[in-house]
Formats: structure tokens, C-alpha cells, sequence
């Protein structure tokens, strides 16, 4: 699990909360950081504060596997598969 904000306390918090539990966790305290562990490491999971994290987000859907659930989970509610841009 990768834990991306920019806040200390909130990323040693769920550090500290799922890491007991017995999720791999890594952390980064912003976005640049975070595309690069998920480019390298490739999580199952990403907990982030959302602003200023679109290109991470961007990113994930771009990957495969994280964007045939998203497509999958889109089609459970009707709705067609996710536009994404195309990388700049």
C-alpha cells in the first residue's frame, strides 16, 4: 500500500494503523514521489489527499490492471469506461 500526503502525521497515522494489520506499506510526502514508488513498485492500493495528485492518479488508470477495475466497477453502475487523457 502506498500512503502519498503531504502531511507527517497523516501518513504515520495509517502507517501505523494498517501496517500491524499486514499491508507492505511505503509512503511519500507528495505527488512527484509518489508516481515514482508507484512506477517502481506498482501497490495494489494507493491512499492519497487528492489535490495536487492527478498525475499519480493519471498514472494508475493508465496501468492495466488498475484500470480494468475501475472500468469494472464503472460498468456495475452502467456507466461506460473511464476517458483518460492521453500522457502529455
Amino acid at each position: 500500500m502506498l500512503i502519498a500526503d503531504d502531511i507527517e502525521d497523516n501518513r504515520q497515522l495509517l502507517a501505523q494503523l494498517l501496517g500491524p494489520v499486514g499491508f507492505e506499506i511505503r509512503l511519500a510526502t507528495n505527488g512527484a514521489e509518489a508516481v515514482e514508488a508507484f512506477e517502481q513498485w506498482h501497490p495494489c492500493l494507493i491512499l492519497m489527499d487528492f489535490p495536487g495528485k492527478r498525475r499519480l492518479l493519471l498514472v494508475a488508470l493508465r496501468r492495466g490492471p488498475v484500470r480494468a477495475v475501475v472500468d469494472r466497477l464503472r460498468a456495475r453502475r452502467g456507466r461506460p469506461p473511464l476517458e483518460i487523457p492521453p500522457d502529455p
